[in-house]
Protein backbone atom coordinates (compact mmCIF):
# COMPACT_ATOMS: atom_id res chain seq x y z
CA UNK A 1 0.00 0.00 0.00
CA UNK A 2 1.17 3.10 -0.60
CA UNK A 3 0.16 6.37 1.06
CA UNK A 4 1.18 9.69 3.11
CA UNK A 5 3.03 8.88 5.94
CA UNK A 6 3.30 11.95 9.40
CA UNK A 7 6.82 12.26 10.09
CA UNK A 8 7.34 12.30 13.93
CA UNK A 9 6.73 15.93 15.25
CA UNK A 10 7.00 17.61 12.03
CA UNK A 11 4.44 19.40 9.53
CA UNK A 12 5.54 17.64 6.83
CA UNK A 13 5.04 14.54 5.00
CA UNK A 14 6.89 12.11 2.84
CA UNK A 15 5.84 9.60 0.65
CA UNK A 16 6.04 5.76 1.43
CA UNK A 17 5.27 2.40 0.53
CA UNK A 18 3.57 1.10 3.51
CA UNK A 19 2.97 -2.99 4.74
CA UNK A 20 0.30 -3.95 7.65
CA UNK A 21 1.43 -4.27 10.90
CA UNK A 22 4.18 -3.40 12.83
CA UNK A 23 7.56 -5.02 13.28
CA UNK A 24 8.07 -6.95 16.26
CA UNK A 25 11.67 -7.27 16.98
CA UNK A 26 12.12 -9.79 19.94
CA UNK A 27 15.30 -9.74 22.27
CA UNK A 28 16.87 -12.12 25.22
CA UNK A 29 18.07 -10.24 28.05
CA UNK A 30 21.50 -11.64 29.16
CA UNK A 31 21.41 -9.20 32.05
CA UNK A 32 18.15 -10.18 33.39
CA UNK A 33 16.23 -6.89 32.57
CA UNK A 34 18.32 -4.97 35.21
CA UNK A 35 18.88 -1.87 33.36
CA UNK A 36 15.40 -1.92 31.89
CA UNK A 37 16.80 -0.86 28.12
CA UNK A 38 16.26 -3.01 25.38
CA UNK A 39 19.93 -4.34 23.88
CA UNK A 40 21.12 -2.33 21.50
CA UNK A 41 21.80 -4.41 18.31
CA UNK A 42 20.11 -7.14 16.23
CA UNK A 43 17.01 -9.06 18.11
CA UNK A 44 16.97 -12.62 18.73
CA UNK A 45 13.95 -12.74 16.62
CA UNK A 46 12.32 -9.93 14.26
CA UNK A 47 8.65 -10.41 13.07
CA UNK A 48 6.07 -9.21 11.48
CA UNK A 49 2.78 -8.54 14.25
CA UNK A 50 -0.50 -7.66 13.21
CA UNK A 51 -1.32 -5.73 16.76
CA UNK A 52 -0.47 -5.71 20.06
CA UNK A 53 -2.71 -7.88 21.95
CA UNK A 54 -0.63 -10.38 23.53
CA UNK A 55 -1.09 -12.39 27.10
CA UNK A 56 1.94 -15.53 27.10
CA UNK A 57 1.16 -16.43 30.52
CA UNK A 58 4.18 -17.75 31.92
CA UNK A 59 5.33 -18.47 28.48
CA UNK A 60 7.50 -17.54 25.86
CA UNK A 61 6.70 -15.05 23.14
CA UNK A 62 8.55 -17.03 20.90
CA UNK A 63 10.51 -20.19 20.43
CA UNK A 64 13.85 -18.59 20.32
CA UNK A 65 13.40 -16.25 23.35
CA UNK A 66 13.08 -17.50 26.99
CA UNK A 67 10.07 -17.55 28.92
CA UNK A 68 11.34 -14.80 31.05
CA UNK A 69 13.94 -12.35 30.91
CA UNK A 70 12.93 -10.89 27.77
CA UNK A 71 12.27 -7.41 25.86
CA UNK A 72 9.73 -6.15 22.70
CA UNK A 73 10.06 -3.41 20.57
CA UNK A 74 7.13 -2.83 18.30
CA UNK A 75 7.60 0.11 15.68
CA UNK A 76 5.77 1.21 12.51
CA UNK A 77 2.73 3.68 12.15
CA UNK A 78 -0.47 4.26 13.73
CA UNK A 79 -3.60 5.30 11.11
CA UNK A 80 -5.07 8.24 12.66
CA UNK A 81 -8.18 9.41 10.27
CA UNK A 82 -9.86 12.08 12.98
CA UNK A 83 -8.29 15.13 14.70
CA UNK A 84 -8.72 15.11 18.25
CA UNK A 85 -8.13 13.45 21.48
CA UNK A 86 -7.29 9.16 21.35
CA UNK A 87 -6.83 7.84 24.71
CA UNK A 88 -4.23 4.76 24.78
CA UNK A 89 -4.96 1.88 27.37
CA UNK A 90 -1.75 -0.16 27.92
CA UNK A 91 -2.46 -3.27 30.06
CA UNK A 92 0.97 -4.64 31.28
CA UNK A 93 3.64 -6.27 33.28
CA UNK A 94 7.16 -5.44 33.43
CA UNK A 95 8.53 -1.95 31.50
CA UNK A 96 6.14 -0.17 29.25
CA UNK A 97 6.97 2.13 27.08
CA UNK A 98 4.64 3.92 24.49
CA UNK A 99 5.87 6.92 22.05
CA UNK A 100 3.58 8.19 19.44
CA UNK A 101 4.94 11.14 16.95
CA UNK A 102 8.52 10.31 18.35
CA UNK A 103 7.30 11.89 22.18
CA UNK A 104 7.45 9.14 24.98
CA UNK A 105 3.71 9.68 26.37
CA UNK A 106 4.19 6.86 28.77
CA UNK A 107 7.09 4.86 30.41
CA UNK A 108 6.18 2.75 33.61
CA UNK A 109 7.78 -0.40 35.50
CA UNK A 110 5.06 -2.80 36.76
CA UNK A 111 7.34 -4.74 39.26
CA UNK A 112 5.06 -7.48 40.23
CA UNK A 113 1.48 -7.07 39.18
CA UNK A 114 -0.20 -6.27 35.97
CA UNK A 115 -0.48 -2.55 35.40
CA UNK A 116 -3.26 -0.79 33.26
CA UNK A 117 -2.68 2.85 32.18
CA UNK A 118 -4.71 5.15 30.11
CA UNK A 119 -2.68 7.78 28.55
CA UNK A 120 -3.87 10.77 25.90
CA UNK A 121 -2.98 11.45 22.79
CA UNK A 122 -3.82 14.75 20.44
CA UNK A 123 -3.96 13.98 17.38
CA UNK A 124 -4.06 17.35 14.94
CA UNK A 125 -3.13 15.89 11.20
CA UNK A 126 -4.56 12.56 10.03
CA UNK A 127 -2.68 10.00 8.56
CA UNK A 128 0.10 7.65 9.61
CA UNK A 129 1.88 8.88 12.61
CA UNK A 130 4.92 7.09 14.09
CA UNK A 131 4.29 4.60 16.84
CA UNK A 132 6.90 2.81 19.40
CA UNK A 133 5.76 1.04 21.89
CA UNK A 134 8.32 -1.52 24.50
CA UNK A 135 8.44 -3.91 27.35
CA UNK A 136 11.24 -5.28 29.05
CA UNK A 137 9.74 -8.12 30.99
CA UNK A 138 11.49 -9.90 33.76
CA UNK A 139 10.21 -13.28 35.76
CA UNK A 140 6.83 -14.74 36.03
CA UNK A 141 3.37 -13.57 34.03
CA UNK A 142 4.01 -11.60 30.77
CA UNK A 143 1.29 -9.98 29.10
CA UNK A 144 0.82 -6.51 26.68
CA UNK A 145 -1.94 -5.24 25.26
CA UNK A 146 -2.89 -1.85 23.66
CA UNK A 147 -6.37 -0.39 23.32
CA UNK A 148 -7.97 2.98 22.41
CA UNK A 149 -10.66 5.10 22.52
CA UNK A 150 -10.38 7.35 19.06
CA UNK A 151 -12.47 11.00 19.14
CA UNK A 152 -15.54 9.84 18.09
CA UNK A 153 -16.17 6.63 20.11
CA UNK A 154 -16.56 5.95 23.52
CA UNK A 155 -15.53 2.05 24.02
CA UNK A 156 -11.96 0.91 24.06
CA UNK A 157 -11.27 -1.67 21.30
CA UNK A 158 -7.80 -2.91 20.98
CA UNK A 159 -6.42 -1.82 17.67
CA UNK A 160 -7.02 -3.49 14.48
CA UNK A 161 -4.01 -4.52 11.99
CA UNK A 162 -5.07 -2.24 9.39
CA UNK A 163 -4.43 0.69 11.70
CA UNK A 164 -0.69 -0.61 11.75
CA UNK A 165 2.08 -0.41 9.06
CA UNK A 166 5.21 -0.47 8.62
CA UNK A 167 7.94 0.50 6.12
CA UNK A 168 8.56 -2.03 3.28
CA UNK A 169 12.10 -2.89 3.42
Amino acid sequence: MTDQTQTGGASGTAAATLARGLIGEYFSLPDRGASLQLPAGDPTVRRIDGNIWFDWGRGSPTPRVGNDYFGVRWQGYLRTETLGKYVFQLNHNGLARLSIGGQVIYEQVARSALRSALKEYTVSTAGWVPIVVELVQGAGQSQMRLRLVSPNTTTFVPIPAYAFAHRER
